[in-house]
């Protein structure tokens, strides 16, 4: 590990007083309730977040913090910039139509997100068990803070099965850790991986099985996927947009870096994600109830990725870390902006308010096919190269076929905009400000990637070797 004390103690004078900026904006701001200086507020948080980072560019290799705990490598620091950026992404979302209703009448509250990000970032520094658990349950506790605002009794419902379930998968994370810890003796991954390679105790492995349970409960994934619709579909978008992307980008960036996977397991979650997320998402009429099945069958895509340690599937996990969520945030633009009718079988009736709007959203669920030259098409093409690569022929075969599968549902929504326009006129809707700006960026990033992915793949490729 490397250590620059000199040019830590010139940035460190530099953060202090960002520090302080943002502490004083965001203190002054909060104050201050009118929707007009919404965006301001904004400014206070990002001023904050950009204090609390170490300057990425004086990282070199490897440095380690607090004995170890935390440290970060030239992957975590791209990636800590990408959870960064899709967090502005989302937040521009939020500040749509500035000085008009918000849906259903709730704002975002800019000091939750900002400790939602921070839990975030230390989760994904994390090299110890401890803070681990520290970056988990910061994160967590954010997400229940937003969960909880939901003020009708679907969003009620949810927010309790959400918080119920969060409690009992810490719990169970929480075992999980001190089992490992009473089995090796040590929280350190290093320690850890080391003791692993000598067989370890019984007691040690389950450990680590129930630490792996405990993420599975957070990330929704199988056999622990069931809150997921249930929670995407009762709560506010703003709040499922959150929850679905930034909850869950930072575990799967932590799995990567502490290769958790060893552990075992990970070849049972893929094939029950695969096939979980395009089954059960066949039988869903509500979008936000289908996305939470395709994020499980995204999700498990990706961790095929995980199973063999070349660069291939390490430069193909990260692309697909990067252009899936990516994807998703403009999933959730698209339907801020449509204004909360979610509802496949009367999405038609909005093509004469929003045919634009309706236009991305197909795009958008053609890259998720994976239908080229769109992006999602070169994130699936990486994985199952990699895939077949390492020898696991089988995965990759029903990842293929669960990807088709889960075509026929992707399809469904295209058909009811396509197939089935309503014929009555409608005013048409004027949709402005940022969540435009948002939707138009991405949804051109996923059509003209494929004129020059060097753009993208080069510095990935040079980073994770």
């Amino acid at each position: 590990m490397v250590y620059n004390s000199g040019d830590n103690n010139n940035i460190g004078k530099h953060e202090r007083r960002m520090i302080v900026l943002g502490i004083i904006t965001m203190w002054v701001l909060s104050v201050i309730k009118e929707v007009s200086i919404g965006r301001i507020r904004v400014l206070g948080v990002w001023i904050l977040l950009y204090a609390l980072g170490i300057s990425q560019r004086q990282v070199v290799m490897q440095i380690g913090v607090l004995g170890g705990m935390y440290n970060r490598d030239n992957v975590i620091v791209n990636m800590e910039g990408y959870i960064y950026i899709i967090s502005i992404l989302l937040m521009l979302g939020y500040m749509r139509g500035e000085g008009k209703k918000r849906e259903e009448g709730w704002e975002m509250e800019m000091e939750v997100v900002l400790l939602s990000i921070m839990g975030m970032v230390l989760l994904i520094w994390s090299y110890d068990l401890v803070s681990t658990y520290l970056g988990i349950e910061l994160q967590s506790l954010a997400l229940y803070m937003m969960t909880s605002r939901s003020g009708d009794g679907k969003g009620a419902i949810a927010g309790i099965k959400y918080y119920i379930l969060g409690i009992l998968s810490s719990s169970i994370l929480l075992l999980g850790i001190v089992m490992m810890y009473q089995g090796m003796g040590t929280t350190h991954n290093e320690g850890i991986r080391m003791m692993q390679e000598t067989g370890g105790m019984e007691i040690e492995k389950i450990g680590g099985r129930l630490m792996i349970s405990g993420i599975l409960f957070k990330l929704a994934l199988p056999p622990f996927h069931n809150w997921g619709p249930d929670v995407y579909d009762g709560v506010e978008t703003r709040i499922t947009s959150w929850i679905a992307v930034m909850g869950k980008v930072s575990y799967m960036i932590y799995i990567y870096k502490v290769r958790i996977y060893e552990m075992g397991m990970i070849e049972g979650v893929i094939i029950g994600a695969l096939v979980i997320g395009s089954v059960m998402g066949l039988t869903q009429n509500r979008i936000k109830r289908l996305l939470a099945y395709s994020t499980i069958n995204q999700m498990g895509f990706q961790l095929i990725g995980l199973l063999t340690t070349g660069v291939i599937s390490r430069v193909s996990y990260i692309f697909y870390n990067v252009q899936y969520w990516i994807t998703l945030v403009n999933s959730f633009s698209i339907m801020i902006a449509l204004g909360g009718r979610y509802d496949i079988r009367y999405i038609s009736s909005l093509y004469r308010e929003a045919p634009v709007l309706l236009m991305a959203l197909v795009i958008n669920i053609y890259s998720l096919v994976g239908i080229p030259p769109l992006m999602g098409f070169f994130g699936k093409q990486m994985i199952i190269s990699g895939g077949l690569l390492g020898g696991y022929v089988g995965i990759v075969t029903i990842g293929i076929i669960t990807s088709v599968i889960s075509g026929a549902y992707y399809l469904r929504v295209i058909k009811e905009i396509m197939l089935k326009r309503e014929e009555k006129r409608r005013e048409r809707r004027e949709e402005g400000g940022a969540v435009t700006w948002v939707i138009s960026i991405i949804t051109l990033l996923t059509v003209f990637y494929g004129v020059n992915p060097r753009l993208i793949m080069l510095p990935i490729t040079i980073m994770v070797s």
